[in-house]
């Protein structure tokens, strides 16, 4: 597996801006050595990894750095960085000007791994610099029998939770979960996956293809960037797959009662279903099912915690029973597609913890589950022949590439 070492120099002020990740397959960068100045752990240094209940303030003590040392030190890093934000398993490093550890030079935070920050001591207390680290990117492919469900399978073929959760979300626009799946299906899958310059695991990117074989229909999804930057979810023929609403805007649930007439769980008799309960755990985020602004929010009745959101074309969604409200949000607030608005609960009159899920047309409730919602756009008119090459050195590359294999990005630019 071939893999390009990057090392990067520090410019003024110290602090280096990450280079913009160039068009996927594409990748014609060529990182060259050059001398950098950051500090390296020698034997006059100790770490301290972050663990429940520490601060700042308190490992400094730990690390017997003096009260003014201390104070300046979380001075310093607050130009840059809130000292309220580490976190646990953070690393910590403190280097001292002499082996007995008397006299501290520098401390380095390991903020991330694409990120680190280092303070050395001067006259005047102490100086910061950021670093950036870029990172090298591979591809890692999966493809797998659906056996259950599409999330439990891809849990089974070791595809990330993160990676996971983008394939079923980009797919609710079109896949109703519960009813297009079978046992003997398929999925095809193709996602980013960095490691540091000395090969270290780093973490997962985004995926950049996803297919679903469902009773013999495929289902394909591309990702592509234009030249403003904008990426987005495409099928072949380059409709993005981002529709007007969400069908499904929770993850990894279960349709518990669908829309329409039905025997009341609570009540005893027949009465109208005006949407869908989606069962899940309390606590399970709720996304907004399109760009809106929400309408209503508080409680309401047997609905419980209720908030409606108000979208174009003249659709409105409603979210009841939730266990509690995003913060910061209140009514005539903004909201995009996707961005969480609620949590599941069980408020009102209900039997258990799920999301009761309506969508109007107008006045009219619809079915979520069968409504036909518009494709958002497509594919710049401009960057049309782009894509398509794109999709067709993708596709090509799939048919040499085994499931469960990993190769550089950069074995992909010569197709």
């Amino acid at each position: 597996m071939a893999m390009t070492i990057i090392m990067v120099g520090i410019s003024e002020y110290n602090k280096i801006e990450s280079t913009p990740t160039p068009n996927l397959l594409d990748n014609n960068d060529i990182f060259s050595f050059r001398k950098t100045d950051a500090i390296v752990p020698q034997d006059n240094s100790v770490s301290f990894t972050v663990q429940n209940g520490d601060t700042l303030r308190s490992i400094l003590a730990n690390a017997d750095i003096s009260e003014n040392d201390a104070g300046n030190i979380i001075k310093s890093l607050k130009k840059v960085y809130d000292p309220s934000k580490i976190s646990i398993g953070q690393n910590i490093s403190i280097f001292y000007d002499d082996f007995d550890k008397t006299s501290i030079s520098a401390v380095k935070f390991s903020i991330t791994s694409e990120k680190t920050i280092e303070l050395s001591k001067t006259d005047e207390g102490f100086s910061v610099k950021e670093r950036f680290i870029p990172l090298v990117k591979n591809y890692v492919h999966v493809t797998s029998k659906i056996e259950g469900s599409l999330f439990g399978s891809t849990q089974a073929s070791d595809v990330p939770s993160i990676i996971a959760q983008e394939f079923v979300k980009q797919f609710s626009y079109d896949v109703d979960f519960q009813r297009d799946i079978h046992e003997g299906d398929s999925f095809d899958l193709v996602y980013e996956r960095y490691y540091d310059a000395y090969g270290n695991y780093a973490r997962d990117g985004k995926p950049i293809y996803m297919s679903l074989n469902l009773a013999g229909e495929v289902y394909k999804l591309y990702y592509f960037e234009g030249k403003d930057g904008k990426g987005d979810y495409y099928s072949e023929s380059g409709a993005s797959v981002r529709k007007e609403l969400l069908k499904t805007p929770i993850n990894a649930s279960r349709i518990s009662s669908g829309f329409g007439l039905r025997k009341h769980p609570v009540l005893g008799y027949s009465k109208m279903h005006k949407g869908v309960d989606f069962a899940a755990p309390i606590g399970t985020p709720i996304f907004a099912a399109g760009d809106g602004t929400i309408i209503e929010m508080g409680r309401k009745g047997t609905y419980g915690n209720y908030i409606k959101l108000k979208h174009g074309s003249g659709y409105s969604t409603a979210y009841a029973h939730c266990s509690k409200f995003k913060k910061n949000l209140k009514l005539g607030t903004r909201v995009q597609q996707g961005e969480v608005i609620a949590y599941v609960g069980a408020t009102g009159r209900v039997t258990g913890p799920h999301l009761h899920f309506e969508v109007l047309k107008g006045s009219q409730h619809i079915n979520p589950v069968n409504a036909k919602f518009a494709s958002n756009n497509k594919v710049n008119v401009n960057e049309t022949r782009e894509f398509k090459r794109y999709v067709q050195k993708l596709n090509r590359k799939l048919i040499s590439m085994p499931s469960h294999t990993e190769i550089s990005a950069d074995s992909i630019k010569g197709l």
